[in-house]
């Protein structure tokens, strides 16, 4: 499966993305800088099931993937006390820090299903938009947060849970 991200807005925006097991636990999360006019692609297997925090990408086929798009980062934590983590500096797009959602992407995953050799069929479906509350906007921002903050401020810091954005795929 190919997932794709186009902004529609005339500046950058993030596109913070948070994959699930289907059993609704967070397993990967990123944020990935996408350009006006501007495409991100991703592979599930490769960049955003490659790296769960739980298990193993045995929910390659199924789970749930949660697309926000922002014009970046805010104070990391999200919304944590500021004890937490008090640095500053962030980086543009940040999915684990506390940041207003705005700007529009568009979405869509393609799957690519064999029907035999070398026969095989393509269907493109665009992801749907969906309103968040104010209080799951902030449990996705520190779920993240808890997965890539380091152990001294509160997170897991294992490295596992990190989704990829392949900047060399961008187009």
């Amino acid at each position: 499966m190919d997932r794709g991200i186009r902004p529609r807005w005339p500046v950058d925006l993030c596109a913070n993305i948070y994959v699930f097991t289907p059993d609704q636990q967070m397993a990967e999360c990123c944020s990935c800088k996408v350009t006006p006019n501007g495409m991100q692609g991703f592979l599930v297997n490769a960049d955003l099931a490659a790296n769960p925090l739980v298990g193993t990408a045995s929910f390659q086929h199924s789970g749930a993937i949660k697309i926000v798009s922002s014009f970046g980062g805010g104070h990391r934590g999200a919304g944590l006390p500021p004890t937490v983590d008090t640095e500053s500096s962030r980086p543009f797009c940040d999915a684990g820090s506390d940041y207003w959602p705005q700007g529009r992407l568009e979405a869509w995953i393609t799957h690519v299903r064999p029907l035999g050799t070398p026969a095989f069929t393509v269907t493109e479906i665009d992801f749907q938009s969906a309103q968040l509350s104010w209080s799951e906007m902030k449990k996705l921002e520190q779920e993240c947060y808890a997965i890539e903050a380091d152990p001294s401020k509160g997170g897991l810091g294992s490295g596992h849970g990190t989704c990829t954005c392949d900047p060399k795929k961008a187009t």
